[in-house]
């Protein structure tokens, strides 16, 4: 099985060469590169109002000042994998997760010093998405926190990574994205490409609203057969 391209722009290339509208060995134009990024955030913000959401893994870092105890992500946080206090690439303090029920207890034995724990509340709508992430105790200095999660997919840019994106989402992603561009530019797409776009959309078909937590938070779903709204999958 072939790797995911490793960028964004590696992505809108290969749809614009299913769209017919660049031949495989041409450069690709600057102007059509930014009509690939916008239309695929387009894309990408259309699926998420119909809760087809994209699960991806991403590290950042917080610079936690003084006294800040919450910080707002700008994307949907689904899962923390780590999360630490670095000095330097030195671990200093690893960070673990409490539940609602523990975080409103802390609140009323609240200090400062080196926090150790965090509470995660995210949210979405048809407006914005975001996480705020709650650190207890209040920090007592400045300090670096280093986060690797995994989130909901939202805007991206020409030269993001993407291999951490399901590799079913991706295929979808790139006939939908050759779709839309083809609409774009006015090209005639063939019966044969028609033909794999039904096949490679239909596999979405049971993503909705009360489904759409075990695409997004259960990995196992891509290796089964059979699939909860009873959807038998290649």
């Amino acid at each position: 099985m072939a790797s995911l391209p490793l960028t964004v722009g590696e992505l809108i290339r290969q749809a614009f060469v299913l769209a017919q509208i660049w031949d495989p060995g041409e450069e690709q134009p600057g102007n059509d590169a930014s009509t690939g990024e916008m239309t695929l955030n387009t894309l990408i913000a259309e699926w998420s109002s119909r809760s087809t959401l994209i699960p991806a893994y991403t590290t950042f870092t917080i610079a936690l000042e003084q006294d800040e105890y919450l910080v707002v992500y700008n994307n949907v946080i689904t899962d923390v994998l780590e999360a630490n206090i670095r000095d330097s690439g030195e671990v200093l303090q690893n960070l673990y997760e409490v539940n609602l029920q523990e975080f409103n207890r802390l609140n009323f034995e609240n200090y400062n010093a080196r926090p150790d724990r965090f509470y995660i509340e995210s949210k979405q709508d048809d407006i914005q998405t975001k996480t705020n992430i709650y650190f207890w105790p209040n920090p007592s200095g400045d300090f670096t926190v280093t986060v690797r999660a995994k989130v909901i997919l939202s805007e991206i840019a020409y030269a993001d990574t993407i291999t951490t994106i399901p590799k079913s989402m991706f295929k979808a992603l790139k006939y939908q994205l050759a779709k839309d561009l083809a609409d774009i530019y006015g090209t005639t797409l063939s019966g044969r490409f028609d033909t794999e776009y039904r096949d490679v959309m239909a596999t979405l078909k049971g993503v909705n609203r009360k489904d759409s937590s075990v695409i997004t938070l259960n990995e196992f779903i891509e290796n089964r057969r059979m699939r909860p709204w009873n959807i038998f999958t290649n």
